[in-house]
């Protein structure tokens, strides 16, 4: 390399704030680049992590030795068509692509193609551009600068998960570059028999995983699929280069409310009214519903002009067919019944409206994160302590009293907010030196035992990585961590792909 090695401090940590290291730096241009980088890593026994956007706040992509395999210059579009079979379009990625460029795409139908893509059907591109309005690609990770590669690698999710489910709902089809070099194309439906020989022995995975948001470890079910091992994975049994997708079809306006309440039980009393109303009225699409507890509002306070005064905040994400105002009258209801003030009930329809409640729900992360990284500067080793734990429906408002009683006993700043939709709340302390932080570590861990004991998820959407690993045996037994084990050591008998990621090093 003839650069020098600064050139690349910002490919050493990810959002999780935590630094790395790394030996060489690696940017593939195809597939043949990551199969001969990988042959020769496994030759060589040299640990190789994956790398995509780094937006991960689980330390993922933060190499421990060894090389770093970026996948920026992996960017483009290799194919789209309409499959009538299923009725919906697919587009193939690379898996260097950020979310916000295949958005951009989607939105102009316009798409930046390899030179001889897989298949790139035009009238289905003009048939496309005509009804633009009505597709969507759900999944909607905080950050938009995301890689869709590491968004399948990660199953990620997003607000609108309430609606749509998780990225694993929309992958059609993944070409993967398997540790030993070999490259592999896997589709959605193919079982374990029929494929390249490397799969005829490999080991079955057979444990139960929550039926609550997760992501967490390996996937298993009853049907063993082949694209869903490799699905959530984290950077462990192969390079994930290319990925089809396929999009959603919509109709109706968007429109956000907000709502806000004084108590948990009015709280869960309203997302239980949205769920029940969407679940017997198509006219009546709830698309994400949204939480922000009153400590959230107040560290937004300049952006949200004060609407912490007004409580504990909901944000419904609405998709309205048919008549708006009488939607709009029957959320107001919800409000009035949940215990909710309707006269502080805000409403979003124009584009720079929805914008701006969008740009709130993203701003809040960023600024627990500028406090953490103003305290770094006297404890480097300092970082957020952020839950990602989800529950069963039955268990909302069980878990919110829960959170909000420990927290108030331990004095610790917090501030919690998220997927209320999906029972999914992210408790961020924000400890203000290292002793708080040992003491947010103990009760982070009774949180995930806790969530366990109801039958949740420790982690719903941000993965194990490198900084949760001790969560995985919380969430399973010894005994099915070994067939996760098992699996890994199948594909990478050298542990040398994604090297602490899941498992402790």
């Amino acid at each position: 390399m003839n650069q020098a090695m600064s050139d690349f401090e910002s490919y050493l940590s990810d959002e999780s704030r935590v630094k790395g290291n790394a030996e060489k730096f690696f940017f593939p241009e195809n597939d043949a680049d990551i199969s001969q980088i990988l042959q020769f890593a496994e030759k060589n026994d040299i640990p190789v992590t994956v790398s995509g956007g780094r937006t991960g706040v689980a330390a993922g992509a933060v190499p421990r030795g060894g090389w770093l395999l970026s996948m920026e210059k992996m960017s483009q579009v290799t194919g789209f068509y309409f499959d009538s079979l299923s009725n919906e379009y697919r587009i193939t990625v690379q898996s260097g692509l950020a979310l916000s460029s295949l958005r951009g795409m989607l939105q102009t139908g316009r798409f930046c193609m390899v030179k001889n893509p897989v298949r790139y059907d035009f009238e289905s591109v003009e048939k496309y551009r005509k009804s633009i309005n009505n597709w969507i690609f759900p999944p909607d990770p905080t950050e938009p600068s995301a890689q869709i590669g590491g968004m399948t690698a990660t199953n990620a999710s997003g607000a609108k998960t309430f609606r749509y489910g998780p990225m694993r709902n929309y992958i059609r089809a993944i070409k993967v570059v398997l540790p030993n070099g070999e490259i592999v194309y896997l589709r959605r439906g193919e079982k374990f028999s029929g494929k390249s020989n490397i799969f005829q022995y490999m080991p079955l995975l057979n444990y139960s995983i929550p039926s609550t948001k997760h992501a967490c470890g390996y996937y298993s079910s009853n049907e063993h699929d082949l694209i869903d091992i490799f699905i959530g994975s984290e950077g462990t049994l192969g390079v994930i280069s290319e990925i089809e997708l396929a999009l959603k079809h919509v109709e109706g306006e968007r429109v956000e409310t907000v709502a806000f309440f004084k108590d948990h039980a009015s709280v869960a009393a309203f997302v239980t009214g949205l769920r029940l109303k969407a679940a017997v009225n198509d006219d009546f699409i709830v698309e994400s519903i949204e939480y922000m507890c009153s400590k959230s509002l107040n560290l937004i306070e300049a952006d949200s002009k004060g609407w912490g005064r007004g409580g504990m905040a909901v944000f419904a994400g609405l998709r309205i067919s048919q008549n708006i105002a009488s939607t709009l009258e029957s959320v107001q209801q919800m409000i009035i019944d949940s215990n909710g003030d309707p006269d502080l009930a805000l409403i979003a329809v124009s584009p720079p409206d929805l914008a701006r409640f969008s740009s709130l729900r993203h701003l809040l992360p960023e600024k627990v994160n500028d406090k953490i990284s103003q305290r770094r500067k006297q404890y480097p080793k300092l970082t957020k302590l952020g839950t990602d734990m989800a529950v069963p429906d039955s268990k909302l408002e069980e878990i919110m009293n829960m959170y909000t009683e420990k927290l108030i006993e331990s004095k610790l700043e917090h501030v919690i907010f998220g997927h209320i939709g999906d029972n999914h709340l992210h408790v961020n302390i924000l400890p203000a030196n290292t002793e708080e932080y040992s003491k947010g570590r103990e009760l982070y861990e009774f949180f995930a035992e806790y969530v366990v004991k109801c039958n949740g998820s420790v982690s719903a959407e941000h993965g194990i990585g490198k900084l949760k690993t001790y969560l995985l045996e919380k969430q399973f037994s010894p005994e099915s961590i070994v067939q996760m084990k098992n699996l890994k050591k199948y594909f990478d008998p050298k542990w040398l792909l994604g090297r602490g990621n899941l498992f402790p090093e």
